[in-house]
């Protein structure tokens, strides 16, 4: 909740997927079928049938009761897993699922798998966090889907707006390079594109509100920045890559300042082998 809270308050995007439901169990918002397909698909396909089934219902020995595995774990022991039933309703594990009752049973269990996301004692833990730094009456009026955005960043990434947002320490917007190395960002899959900013900047997906709103060191404003570094050749160690020797160096970044150190590459050729690269090997910034 707190890692949660400090992303939203210094807008760090943190690349991670929530569910709608542990999502709307934060923001203590009602959820429904929808969530249930998207958190366990499974389960979801499988109530689907009992409830499109036309007759039988009966023939699948079925109960308004729900058996879960539940894993227990202490500092001391090692994790156990046992089995637990929860009645639906009183009496549950001994009322029968049957054509006439299967929408019911339906209704409850979905309602059961969902309960156990958004009210566990997980998600409590995890909202008194969240809560303790960013007050609800700031979260309350974000949908889940706005809310995903506003912690795990855009995941899109918008070339232009990136490119309308940079800044050039030693290069300007004319410079070869520059310009290359657009061309190549042009060129990227989304994947790649993907690389090149986490390289770079050390996250994964645009900041919201897009690239005007890229964050650095201390949560200062700080711009994607292109800076021109000059051109040596890798002896194998430093910017180089394994068994580069001789060849051109590799580009690094700064990471806490958004900034791409990119040698003064002769050609786009060469440019594009050493960012490739780099981006390939994992080379970081720091």
């Amino acid at each position: 909740g707190w890692l949660l809270g400090y992303c939203v308050l210094h807008q760090s995007p943190f690349p991670v997927s929530f569910s709608s439901a542990f999502l709307k169990g934060i923001l203590g918002r009602a959820t429904a079928w929808e969530d249930l397909e998207e958190m366990a698909p499974e389960v979801a396909r499988s109530l689907e049938s009992v409830r499109d089934m036309d007759g039988g219902v009966e023939d699948l020995c079925l109960t308004f009761s729900v058996e879960e595995e539940e894993i227990a774990t202490t500092t001391t022991t090692a994790a156990t897993t046992t089995r637990t039933e929860t009645e639906l309703v009183p009496g549950g594990s001994k009322k029968t699922v049957t054509d006439f009752n299967k929408d019911k049973y339906v209704r409850l269990h979905a309602r059961h798998k969902l309960d156990r996301v958004t009210k566990s004692a997980a998600i409590e833990a995890v909202r008194h966090g969240l809560l303790g730094i960013v007050p609800l009456e700031l979260l309350k009026h974000f949908t889940a889907p706005e809310f995903a955005c506003l912690l795990g960043g855009v995941a899109a990434i918008d070339v232009h707006d990136w490119r309308a947002n940079a800044r050039y320490d030693g290069y300007d917007e004319q410079s070869p390079q520059v310009r290359w190395l657009w061309r190549l960002v042009h060129s990227f899959t989304p994947d790649e594109r993907t690389l090149l900013l986490k390289f770079a900047t050390g996250s994964s997906r645009m900041p919201v509100g897009g690239f005007a709103n890229l964050r650095g060191f201390g949560s200062d404003s700080s711009p994607f920045t292109v800076q021109r570094t000059p051109l040596s050749f890798s002896s194998g160690g430093g910017g180089g890559a394994s068994g580069r020797v001789g060849a051109y160096c590799l580009p690094t970044a700064a990471t806490c300042f958004n900034t791409l150190r990119l040698p003064e590459y002769p050609t786009y050729e060469a440019l594009e082998e050493a960012v490739t690269i780099a981006l390939r090997h994992g080379v970081e910034g720091f």
